[in-house]
């Protein structure tokens, strides 16, 4: 199974998951696999996620029929996260700006830029949360 995590662009993303079915005894000369030729994948026993979609699914036979290579594309539903996530960090940015607004010698000034500091900081814990850890790419959202 050989499967890369690829979140930059989370909840907006897309994953590629390809399942590998071959011999590590037996090279291709001596096993030949066979399986029902069809461009998909039968998904008749498939159970909708409620956080991913199925794409595309197609299966292939590779290396002179001594594999068979399965490769599941999904895309992330993003309504949760869009609620969320997106949703409070256009809020956040709309508060750190909004320190500007207020008058020099007001007092609520440091008070507001903490508070959204603080709130920065407990998103980004959140975030953490919900993203699988990988060290190839930081997700925009958090960036």
């Amino acid at each position: 199974m050989e499967y890369f995590v690829d979140v930059e662009f989370f909840p907006f993303d897309e994953q590629v998951c390809t399942l590998v079915f071959g011999s590590w005894t037996y090279n291709e000369n001596e096993i030949k696999l066979e399986f029902e030729q069809a461009d998909w994948v039968d998904l008749s026993e498939y159970a909708p996620s409620s956080i991913w979609d199925l794409i595309d699914a197609p299966a292939s036979l590779v290396n002179k029929r001594s594999r068979i290579e399965f490769q599941f594309r999904i895309r992330r539903k993003p309504l949760f996260f869009t609620v969320f996530l997106i949703i409070p960090t256009v809020l956040l940015a709309f508060l750190s700006m909004a320190v500007f607004f207020l008058p020099t010698d007001s007092g609520e000034k440091m008070t507001l830029t903490i508070s959204v500091l603080l709130s920065i900081v407990v998103f980004l814990l959140v975030v953490s949360k919900i993203l699988p850890p990988t060290s190839s790419t930081i997700p925009l959202v958090s960036k």
